[in-house]
């Protein structure tokens, strides 16, 4: 299946996704509006920051459930809308934590608050940004568990899909400490170690949970919604390997965010960790110095541009995702769906490798 088809097939469900979001968040401007004057701005804030994004775990939720059940995608857009509302809440509060300004384009919601705080000075200002924008992403999370009460699915899988979230997203959270802890540590971590942290803090997240969401919607056995969280933790590490490339090689027009802010915030990524394994001793002395510092400056990051690609940690990115892709072929023509799934599958692991932002 092409890329085209692909995108196309994301696009519209990205659409549904927005257009369902719209309707929901706005009407509750006036209840929010009740109790303050921030309650009647954060809907439409959270819609233009969920409608910034791609969308792309609500859209895989419904694509999955559309083959699976040959239809009516439309009637679980609830349930694909509630977790793209989970997947902002995480962002708005990640942002806090990394100190990014921007995201998709904009800035961020911690920093829009930031900018209309008026009292004291820019600390103070910072601080009252940081405080509203923790509040933002705790009412997202709290409008996406009120969303999920409100899909028109069977109770018994609702409670499968709840059961299956909150255990998920637990170990998001816990690996999202090691991610922090990792930041502040001065010497490298084993390669496993960030290869575990990518495994739960992105993977099931993106791929596991969406896929397994789509196939307890569909009224799928207990083995095939295994199969499928299996498979999506593949999709899920070369997601997050494509991130690392796109994080020193991408550009900031593209992407909707500063290229090289993994760098600045100390990120543990497998790219740099093979950077430190194979940069000569000269290399890696520039390399020390380089990131010590709070910022990276566009001469800086070219060097480790080069560096990346001359000792060959580059390359060695590109052997890890293609073990990654034949695994998750592998996998895919194994498990119990259509040929019509698979090809889709198929499709969706071409566009991840593909994707510039």
């Amino acid at each position: 299946m092409g890329e085209d088809t692909i995108e196309r097939m994301l696009d519209s469900r990205k659409e549904i996704i927005k257009n369902y979001l719209k309707e929901f968040l706005f009407g509750k401007k006036q209840q929010l509006g009740t109790v303050n004057r921030w309650g009647d701005d954060l809907p439409e804030r959270l819609y233009r920051f969920c409608a910034g994004g791609k969308l792309l775990r609500g859209s895989l939720i419904l694509l999955s459930v559309d083959i699976l059940l040959s239809g009516g995608e439309r009637l679980h857009t609830a349930v694909a809308s509630a977790y793209e509302l989970i997947h902002s809440s995480l962002l708005i509060h990640d942002d806090i934590m990394d100190r990014d300004e921007t995201r998709r384009g904009m800035p961020s919601i911690f920093y829009q608050y930031k900018e209309i705080a008026e009292k004291g000075g820019p600390k103070e200002q910072y601080h009252t940004g940081e405080s509203l924008g923790l509040c933002a992403g705790d009412v997202a999370l709290f409008l996406a568990f009120e969303l999920l009460t409100l899909a028109d699915t069977d109770p018994a899988r609702k409670l499968k899909i709840l059961s299956l979230w909150s255990r998920e997203l637990q170990g998001v959270g816990i690996a999202q400490m090691q991610d922090v802890y990792f930041s502040t540590l001065k010497k490298g971590v084993l390669e496993n170690d960030i290869m575990t942290l990518y495994r739960y803090k992105t993977a099931r997240y993106t791929f596991s949970i969406p896929f397994a969401t789509g196939a307890i919607l569909a009224g799928r056995d207990e083995k095939t919604v295994n199969d499928l969280l299996i498979l999506g933790e593949r999709y899920g590490l070369i997601y997050q390997l494509i991130d690392d490339r796109i994080g020193l090689f991408g550009d900031s027009v593209t992407t909707g965010k500063p290229v090289g802010t993994d760098l600045e915030e100390k990120k543990k990524t497998l790219l740099l960790y093979y950077l430190g394994q194979l940069a000569s001793q000269d290399q890696k002395r520039k390399l020390n110095d380089i990131m010590k510092k709070d910022r990276i400056t566009p001469e800086d990051l070219e060097y480790i541009r080069e560096a990346a690609v001359s000792c060959g940690a580059a390359g060695r990115i590109e052997q890890r995702l293609e073990e990654l892709k034949k695994e998750a072929r592998a996998m895919i023509a194994s498990i119990p769906v259509s040929e019509g799934y698979k090809n889709v599958l198929d499709g969706l692991l071409d566009y991840g490798l593909k994707r510039k932002s």
